[in-house]
Formats: C-alpha cells, structure tokens, sequence
C-alpha cells in the first residue's frame, strides 16, 4: 500500500483495496503513523488527531511529534 499524498478520500477509485484498508485505519481507536525513511510523516489517522488535539501534517517530523518533557 503506497502512502496518501493528502487523504485517502484523494483516491481517484473509492472501491479500490486501498481505499478500504486506508478507510480502516480511519476508523481504529489505536493511532497509526506511517514514517518515511527520514522519519516525517507520511500518514497518520484520526486517532493521531484526537490525541494531539490537531491535525498532523505530513511532512512533520518524528522529533516534532515527541513531548521533550515525557
């Protein structure tokens, strides 16, 4: 499954097996967070938004997520 560029509403094909499963992440209690290799933000779904209180943007990294005070 490659990474949304934005949403997985932004696929062209709504019925496609990736649509479904991104629509599955969407709907988890348990925060997902697809990385890139360099550790920014690719994905993260509803439960990420929740917990932050806004939304995560892609691109964002790693070390911007973690709480220095935790």
């Amino acid at each position: 499954m490659a990474a949304p560029t934005a949403s997985p509403s932004s696929h062209d094909n709504g019925a496609s097996a990736d649509a479904v499963a991104w629509a599955a992440l969407e709907v988890l209690d348990t925060g997902v967070l697809l990385l890139g290799s360099d550790l920014a933000v690719q994905y993260a779904n509803g439960a990420w938004t929740s917990w932050l209180g806004a939304p995560v943007v892609p691109g964002t990294t790693l070390d911007a997520l973690i709480d220095p005070g935790a």
